[in-house]
């Protein structure tokens, strides 16, 4: 096996709905971000991947979450954006 990490951060807004605490007023944080792409042969070049495709998905992905509020984003229309469903989300996409 292959792997091919990146690192990225992104700032975003959320708050925890129905959340008996501070959570649930809204609030900020810094997000840190690793992507792990794994390949079970290189190519030809031999590389598991460009690190430039890589790098433009996760920025893709990150220019819709940066400066937003999680709340409002359609993956979190019925799910609180927790740290623990981010994190499930991201692993089945």
């Amino acid at each position: 096996m292959f792997d091919i990490f990146i690192r990225s951060h992104f700032s975003a807004g959320h708050h925890l709905r129905d959340y008996p605490g501070n959570c649930e007023k809204p609030h900020g944080h810094n997000w840190k971000i690793e992507v792990t792409v794994r390949a079970a042969e290189l190519d030809e070049l031999g590389m598991a991947v460009d690190f430039r495709v890589v790098k433009k998905a996760v920025a893709d992905v990150i220019k819709n979450l940066d400066h937003c509020d999680l709340n409002e984003h359609p993956a979190f229309s019925k799910k609180n954006p927790s740290s623990e469903i981010s994190r499930c989300l991201s692993s089945t996409n």
